[in-house]
């Protein structure tokens, strides 16, 4: 399937010249069925959409069939036709049955992102509290991450000063929708405690509520979607010191360090817990829609209710979340600049975010002369890869 998506602008390049041609050997091969191929055949006019139509249905219709089309086009007839596509895909001898079953485990390891736009990304952004301190800086971060993810191909929502209760009825309302696409993306900037996230009445959400909006039950429209959470917010009141150790030379090139170490005022506390683990387990399942063989039968498979959930967290568990009151937040610009660095080489989100805590844990703050550190914290049920693409260009989120 990503052998597909990721050469997808070269296919549609190369196999638009005769699209009927193709067609007709991809019908021939049972790869599409037969409706497909007259709803196709409507539009022979625009060869191009025909092939982005084409490619697109034969994702749809998962791995397998993808693998049997890349196998099409080693073929020497399309290879004749299209020989272009040698650049690409050389000929070469049916794939053994052990190669197509190595080849299909690499691929399902990754979550299929190809929705337009990918999905939503809500931000909450609370700066002014009725009891607590003012987030300086927040807005930044806010800017920061819907910058980001709107270039990643996401529908970005930003909600502003939230209640608990805002907060509660907002996310209920937003795992209700049936249009979620392919992913969904959650950043709560606020303050917190050992015990939750507050909202701007000083009123205290414990994340377990917010995560259980969006599980398998709950939210039938991300079941077996990733559903990623990034939450800036402190968990503790507690700094974190340093300890020396000896230098030594990373593998790869270092990470680049951020230009300036700030003191921050103290006082900032914003804070949040998300269980470790799940405690309950359940089992989503379904049978075909149609009989079987028909054009609508669906393979139901099942999963555990609180799979496919990544939530990063700004610092360890007791301890402060350090926020500039110029430039935002240790961690969540860490974040966005490694997004926006690592996201184009195809680095999954776990890879991204092991960068984002050795930045964040390579700076330091300085209160009252000592100085102190911060180290952002994974949590995981994710079953596959996710790995972020901004949009081809001309497409828009």
């Amino acid at each position: 399937m990503e052998t597909v998506l990721g050469k997808k602008t070269t296919l549609i390049s190369i196999l638009s010249s005769d699209i009927v041609f193709l067609l007709q050997h991809v019908q021939e091969k049972k790869l599409i069925t037969d409706r497909d191929y007259r709803k196709l055949k409507v539009n022979f006019r625009d060869s191009e959409q025909i092939t982005i139509d084409l490619l697109d249905k034969l994702v749809d219709r998962g791995d397998d069939i993808c693998l049997k089309f890349i196998s099409l086009l080693h073929q020497e007839p399309i290879q004749k036709t299209f020989t272009r596509l040698g650049e690409h895909f050389s000929p070469q001898p049916p794939a053994t049955c052990q190669e197509i079953s190595a080849q299909r485990t690499s691929e399902v390891l990754e979550y299929k992102l190809s929705s337009v736009p990918r999905g939503f990304c809500v931000i909450i952004n609370n700066v002014d509290f009725i009891t607590m301190g003012t987030r300086k800086g927040s807005e930044r971060d806010a800017d920061a991450l819907s910058k980001v993810f709107k270039w990643l191909g996401f529908t970005v929502e930003l909600y502003k000063n939230q209640t608990s209760l805002e907060m509660l009825n907002l996310v209920h309302e937003i795992s209700k929708r049936g249009d979620h696409g392919d992913i969904f993306v959650c950043c709560i900037l606020t303050h917190g405690s050992n015990d939750g996230v507050f909202g701007i009445d000083g009123d205290i959400i414990r994340v377990k509520h917010i995560l259980d909006q969006f599980n398998a039950l709950n939210c039938p429209a991300l079941a077996n979607k990733p559903k990623l959470f990034f939450i800036e917010a402190s968990r503790g009141t507690m700094h974190q010191v340093s300890v020396q150790v000896p230098f030594v030379e990373p593998e790869r090139s270092k990470y680049p360090r951020l230009a300036s170490e700030h003191t921050l005022p103290h006082g900032t506390k914003y804070q949040y817990t998300v269980p470790h683990g799940t405690k309950y387990q359940y089992t989503v399942q379904g049978s075909s829609d149609g009989p079987k063989g028909s054009e609508s039968e669906h393979h139901m498979i099942t999963i555990p209710v609180n799979s496919d959930f990544f939530v990063g967290m700004a610092t360890i568990d007791g301890y402060f979340s350090y926020r500039n009151q110029r430039d935002g937040c240790f961690f969540t610009q860490s974040l966005c600049n490694q997004l926006t660095q690592n996201c184009p080489n195809e680095e999954d989100i776990q890879t991204i975010f092991l960068r984002v805590v050795d930045e964040v844990s390579s700076r330091e703050v300085k209160i009252m002369k000592e100085a102190f550190k911060q180290t952002p914290e994974s949590t995981s049920t994710l079953r596959k890869k996710v790995i972020l693409r901004a949009l081809p260009k001309g497409h828009t989120s």
